[in-house]
């Protein structure tokens, strides 16, 4: 035999010892691929939960075999699905405008219920009132002042048919207008509280 080869002691010592052990000897002993992971250590790779990895393996991630997750497969086919979620979301704008998620729109919903529970207690504490009531109200109200405004004239055209006193035309003309006004104040007053006792 040549010194070439012989076997070098250190590879006798390993075949003896394995041999002790009761184990068949390896050519080569097969050593772990580094890339290779498990779940918990592809969840904290990549920043998500274990439960996250299993949806995602739902939808295409690369799985090795039972538990275990090529590390750089895995976080290229993760890229590639954040990217596709960017341009998910950039697809949908439409005129400048995004539209919201489900969040923004849950949101929405809650202000819009607020809104219509505060416009239903301000109606039942009569706070609130019809805006064609209102209508009816005004357009009744502009009716009957311009009725009393214009039976001023008549009505003091009688008295004031002889009188010569600048003083006293103006002191009748101004407590007709008054009387005129308060007149409108006591009815615009009884229409609120005729309001206030419908609602």
């Amino acid at each position: 035999m040549t010194p070439q080869s012989l076997p070098v002691p250190s590879q006798i010592i390993a075949l003896a010892n394995t041999r002790r052990l009761g184990r068949r000897p390896r050519a080569k002993e097969k050593k772990e691929n580094p890339r290779i992971v498990r779940i918990k250590e592809l969840a904290a790779i990549l920043n998500l939960t274990p439960s996250r990895i299993h949806q995602l393996v739902q939808e295409g991630l690369p799985k090795t075999r039972r538990a275990k997750y090529d590390r750089d497969e895995c976080a290229g086919f993760y890229i590639r699905y954040l990217q596709a979620l960017v341009e998910k979301r950039a697809n949908l704008e439409d005129g400048g405008k995004i539209f919201a998620g489900e969040r923004e729109e849950r949101l929405r919903l809650l202000r819009a219920n607020a809104d219509l529970r505060e416009i239903e207690l301000a109606r039942e504490r009569a706070d609130l009132v019809a805006i064609d009531e209102v209508e009816r109200e005004m357009a009744d109200l502009i009716r009957t002042s311009k009725a009393r405004v214009m039976s001023i004239a008549p009505r003091l055209a009688s008295e004031l048919l002889g009188e010569t006193s600048r003083v006293m035309i103006h002191a009748n003309i101004e407590s007709a207008l008054k009387e005129a006004m308060l007149f409108l104040a006591h009815r615009e007053v009884r229409a609120t509280d005729r309001n206030r006792r419908t609602a």
